[in-house]
């Protein structure tokens, strides 16, 4: 609603396509990056330390990204919080060590499958929550900035989950 050719819609920033791709990218080379240093840095401090850092931390960018006012945070914040990407790593990982040789396959398969669905899950999520944000008569930029607002939420109490409900042994 609203949109000008060539205009993307990222909370009424005025961002081209173009930025919008480039920010993915970034965003993209954040997960890849990070994705090379998890295995060595979960091996130093154990998986769910590790994990818990991980999404504690990718909370922070979030919120920030929500708050974004121009092209230059936005590219910035969406490198750091596609450092949550790394959490594929830890869970390979973890599940390969709490499965035995036996299952382990299809145990990685299962894990890496529901992170799949769940990001699906997300994209089909976040798109209804604008939707009902507009319908609540938000404006596009104030539904968009609440749309990314509660994720960071959901994804800091996971970081808190994970380090009171689990541990790192078999």
């Amino acid at each position: 609603e609203g949109r000008v050719k060539g205009r993307a819609g990222c909370g009424g920033l005025g961002l081209t396509d173009y930025q919008v791709q480039v920010s993915t990218l970034v965003a993209i080379s954040g997960t890849v990056i990070l994705r090379v240093l998890i295995g060595p840095i979960s091996d130093g401090i154990g998986i769910r330390y590790a994990y818990t850092i991980l999404l504690i931390l990718s909370a922070v960018p979030g919120f920030l990204l929500a708050s974004s006012t121009g092209y230059a945070p936005i590219v910035i914040f969406r490198f750091m919080v596609g450092f949550a990407g790394a959490s594929f790593v830890l869970t390979q990982l973890w599940t390969t060590l709490m499965f035995h040789s036996n299952v382990v396959g299809l145990a990685n398969a299962t894990t890496a499958g529901w992170g799949n669905l769940g990001g699906g899950a997300a994209l089909v999520v976040i798109g209804q929550c604008f939707v009902g944000f507009k319908r609540a008569g938000l404006d596009n930029s104030t539904a968009w900035r609440a749309c990314l607002a509660w994720p960071p939420i959901v994804v800091f109490l996971t970081g808190i989950a994970v380090y009171f409900l689990s541990d790192d042994c078999p």
